[in-house]
């Protein structure tokens, strides 16, 4: 993922000012190379984080179903039967895409940030100082964003249980509820647990709206100063056209 950005600078500075075609065959045959070992590479990783997903969940849920196995009666007579599916099914699958998605994501991208901030500062130091200038408004922001984050989505998960347990345990006595003619009451509620969940989403709706347009305002203003500079140095002859559109590839990477 990295290498792109290299080859276009070459492309740009090699090929396209210089009118070196033997560089235009190397670039194209380059790029070639890099997009085939991505589509390899990346086909190879989802199908063994895909089995890696699935033996894991296999196991967690053998262990789970197990515990409820162990646990006093008094247990079940507190926890309805709706919620103890929503652990089974929903919350376990949530642990398995943290530990196959999530964990490889967060390893591949502090990875990435690695790279590509000792590439932009080997390129061009000045311009890389400037690069950095949404990143104040990340380490501010990030740790208020996790704290709201956390209870929002808490909200979230608790509403979709309360919406789990409320069908697990009506619809296997739905004889009963014709029994008793309590159509109307039981779908009052579920409209009430469905009102619910619609809140606690549209809760997390604004908490995004309130923290990433502003990040991404701080990040294309960052890349319209870095225009601005790169622009004067390619027109006073410090960087060639194809370095700065390389260092503003990078810089998106990065910030992405």
């Amino acid at each position: 993922s990295l290498t792109p950005p290299y080859l276009m600078k070459i492309l740009v500075d090699d090929v396209f000012v210089n009118r070196n075609i033997d560089v235009l065959m190397f670039v194209v045959g380059a790029f070639t190379v890099v997009y085939a070992g991505n589509a390899t590479l990346g086909a190879a990783q989802n199908y063994t984080l895909a089995y890696l997903g699935q033996r894991v969940i296999y196991n967690i849920r053998v262990q789970v179903y197990e515990h409820l196995q162990r646990l006093s009666l008094g247990f079940y007579d507190k926890m309805s039967s709706g919620r103890v599916m929503s652990r089974v099914m929903d919350d376990v699958g949530r642990v398995q895409w943290f530990l196959t998605w999530g964990t490889q994501t967060l390893i591949i991208s502090s990875l990435q940030v690695l790279g590509i901030g000792v590439i932009i500062f080997t390129m061009n130091p000045y311009l890389a100082l400037f690069a950095l200038f949404p990143v104040p408004l990340i380490i501010i922001g990030m740790p208020i964003f996790r704290k709201k984050s956390r209870k929002a989505y808490h909200k979230t998960w608790r509403r979709w249980a309360d919406l789990n347990s409320l069908l697990w345990d009506t619809i296997p006595g739905i004889i009963v509820v014709h029994t008793f003619t309590q159509e109307k009451w039981e779908t009052n509620r579920l409209t009430d647990k469905l009102r619910d969940l619609v809140k606690a989403n549209l809760r997390v709706t604004r908490l995004h709206l309130e923290f990433f347009p502003l990040l991404g305002f701080a990040m294309s203003t960052g890349t319209a100063i870095i225009w601005w500079i790169g622009g004067r140095e390619v027109l006073g002859g410090a960087i060639t056209v194809g370095s700065l559109i390389a260092f503003v590839s990078y810089k998106l990477m990065f910030y992405g």
